[in-house]
């Protein structure tokens, strides 16, 4: 065995250690033999008692915040009388310092434990990044949850990654719990994350919106490029921090925001020449590039880009896609859609699939639009609105307008592009009777029609003969819904190819 020498003055000073901390414990059991508030003395006033608990309680905490835990643990095992702020004081004192163990085993002591206790313990087990699922099932057990509840449940699920359980516990927080903190912590963890449209979404579903979560989206909004919804809710905003007037500024000198606005006005010299000197791109970069070259028709230039980008997104993806789609390059468009690698961040969207269904539906391509129809159910998005619509475009244009009509009598809710949609696949496939039925069912939902509708059915009744009813929709339109527009021309080539028909 080594012994190792001490020095004289460092005796001296361990014995005055000794003696502070007997003195500390001599003076705490005789603060508590002749408290007021000992079982000898219960006829007190019941102030004082409160006042030496509300005393004890603030002296462990200060001691657990300083790291003396053996003097706060002396505390709180010699009061007399501890309330629940007792003992969650103590358990919070073991959380700041770590010992997650003595914490559990103060917390399964509890006499009586209330919401604020349970809060403490899940605290606690998400800032020393415990089990989450554990701490779910404390959370479970929650008798009366309140706003803090959900809200500490929801940030241990995002720090740990699981957004999913966040999300769905979101989902389950009563309405009045979740502004303004609740639905900051999950929007904060999105924006953490760059999932920037989960965070639109969460933000957009926000009853109180105050400062914190406005100056979050004006940032995400600029970092999007909509430099324009960034300025709108700026300018909404009755009270505005550092925070928001920093966010605002910034976007409007940021590379990425300068390309985007470049590109909404048809400067894409300018864009081109600001993504030029941009030292640092990321994905944003690029996307609002081939975005705006995309939309002023210069789409061999984006494809160009897209080809030289490091890292394609779905946006790039979906981009290009529409962009074939809309110069009518509907090969190259349904080649792009097919190398599409099937990761996470990359599956296809609403976008994608109905600007390729397009482009499946302008070839008649029933194959190619039967594949994408089996990835839609795949990937679960037979629901979506604009997927269905154009899935009832593709079937109708490639002759299977049986099959469209499946698809558009499994909609939940038909828009207007819905029964426009389907009223011209029945005149496409000369069902021209079918067409007209649908019509009245129309009005009935209350949907306004358009030009499109009566351009469909003049077209069904030219192909059945229906002459009279063809007038009577085309009086309808002047009357009651008193537009003819630029298709003037087009309306009456079909009165008269009508009436020679008859």
């Amino acid at each position: 065995m080594v012994m190792r020498l001490i020095s004289k003055n460092s005796l001296i000073y361990r014995h005055n250690l000794c003696l502070r901390r007997n003195n500390f414990t001599l003076a705490l059991s005789n603060y508590v033999l002749n408290s007021p508030t000992t079982t000898r003395t219960q006829n007190f006033p019941e102030t004082t008692k409160s006042t030496s608990i509300f005393r004890c309680n603030s002296k462990i905490s200060k001691l657990a915040r300083n790291g003396n835990l053996q003097e706060a643990e002396a505390i709180f095992r010699n009061m007399p009388h501890r309330s629940i702020v007792s003992w969650n004081a103590m358990i919070s004192a073991y959380a700041e310092n770590g010992k997650m163990s003595k914490e559990r085993q103060v917390f399964d002591e509890m006499p009586v434990r209330a919401t604020t206790s349970y809060n403490a313990m899940i605290t606690a087990m998400v800032k020393n990044k415990c089990d989450m699922l554990k701490a779910y099932e404390l959370f479970r057990d929650i008798p009366e949850k309140n706003a803090v509840s959900y809200a500490t449940m929801i940030t241990g699920f995002v720090k740990a990654g699981m957004f999913d359980e966040a999300e769905c516990l979101y989902g389950e927080t009563p309405v009045e719990f979740r502004d303004p903190v609740a639905s900051n912590v999950l929007l904060s963890g999105y924006l953490r994350g760059g999932r920037w449209e989960e965070a639109v979404r969460v933000f957009e579903g926000m009853v109180v919106k105050e400062v914190v979560s406005c100056s979050s989206m004006i940032d995400v909004f600029c970092k999007m490029g909509k430099l324009v919804d960034a300025r709108r809710l700026f300018d909404e905003m009755s009270e505005r921090n550092v925070v928001t007037w920093t966010a605002m500024i910034d976007g409007y000198f940021k590379g990425n925001s300068m390309i985007s606005m470049y590109s909404k006005l048809g400067f894409m010299g300018e864009a081109k020449a600001v993504f030029g000197v941009m030292r640092s791109k990321d994905s944003v970069s690029w996307n609002s590039l081939i975005t705006g070259l995309v939309q002023w028709g210069q789409v061999s230039e984006a494809y160009d880009l897209f080809e030289k980008m490091p890292s394609k997104d779905i946006v790039s993806w979906t981009d290009m896609i529409k962009g074939f789609s809309g110069k009518r390059e509907i090969s190259k468009c349904v080649e792009l859609f097919r190398m599409m690698p099937e990761k996470d961040d990359v599956s296809p969207n609403s976008y994608t699939f109905s600007s390729v269904l397009s482009a499946a539906a302008s070839l008649a391509a029933l194959v190619e639009g039967l594949r994408i129809h089996a990835r839609v159910v795949k990937m679960n998005m037979g629901c979506d609105l604009s997927v269905q619509n154009s899935l009832v475009s593709m079937y109708s244009k490639t002759g299977n307008a049986k099959d469209a009509y499946k698809i558009f009598s499994r909609i939940s809710d038909p828009n207007i592009v819905s029964y426009n949609t389907m009223i011209s696949g029945f005149s496409y496939n000369g069902l021209g009777k079918e067409a007209v039925k649908l019509f009245p069912v129309l009005e009935t939902t209350g949907k306004e029609a358009n030009n499109v509708t009566f351009l469909a059915l003049l077209s069904a009744c030219a192909h059945v003969g229906y002459v009279d009813l063809g007038w009577k929709y085309f009086r309808t339109m002047k009357s009651s819904y008193a537009f003819l527009g630029r298709a003037r021309l087009v309306y009456v080539w079909i009165l008269q190819s009508l009436l020679l028909r008859n």
